[in-house]
C-alpha cells in the first residue's frame, strides 16, 4: 500500500472515467510515491478549488492547462516541490538512497511527463493528474 500517481490524456470532451473514456484515454505518467509531486499537484487543486484547505488529494482527478504545466516544469527545474509527508508517501523525494535519488528515478518520469502533457494539450486532449493512497 503507498501512493500511486497516474497522469492521463484524453480527447477534450470525454469524461475521465466512464464507458466512453476507457478506449479513449492514455496513461502519460506514473509514479510510485513521489511525495513532493504529490504536495504540489493538493496544492494545485486547493488554488482550482478542486478540494478544500485542509482536505487531503486522494482519487479526485485535476485538470492541467499548459500553464500549470509550465508552472510544474519551473518547479521541476528549481528543485521547488514542496516537502509533503504522508503515512502512505515514503521517503521525501529529494533524499537521496544511491541509485533512487530524484536525479536518478522521479526527475526524469517528470521530464517525461511535461513533454507528453505538452504534446497532448497542443494536439487538443486534456491532460490530468490522479493518485490513489
Amino acid at each position: 500500500m503507498g501512493l500511486d500517481q497516474y497522469a492521463y490524456s484524453i480527447p477534450s470532451g470525454i469524461e475521465l472515467y466512464g464507458e466512453k473514456s476507457d478506449d479513449r484515454r492514455k496513461q502519460i505518467g506514473t509514479w510510485r510515491k513521489h511525495n513532493r509531486l504529490q504536495g504540489y499537484m493538493e496544492q494545485l487543486a486547493i488554488d482550482k478549488g478542486i478540494i478544500k484547505e485542509g482536505d487531503v488529494l486522494n482519487t479526485t482527478p485535476v485538470k492541467l492547462s499548459l500553464k500549470d504545466i509550465d508552472d510544474l516544469e519551473h518547479s521541476i527545474q528549481n528543485r521547488l516541490l514542496p516537502e509533503t509527508g504522508g503515512f502512505f508517501f515514503g521517503i521525501d523525494s529529494y533524499e537521496s538512497e544511491g541509485e533512487w535519488s530524484y536525479e536518478n528515478l522521479d526527475l526524469p518520469k517528470d521530464m517525461s511527463f511535461i513533454e507528453k502533457a505538452r504534446e497532448a494539450l497542443n494536439v487538443g486532449y486534456d491532460v490530468y493528474y490522479d493518485c490513489w493512497w
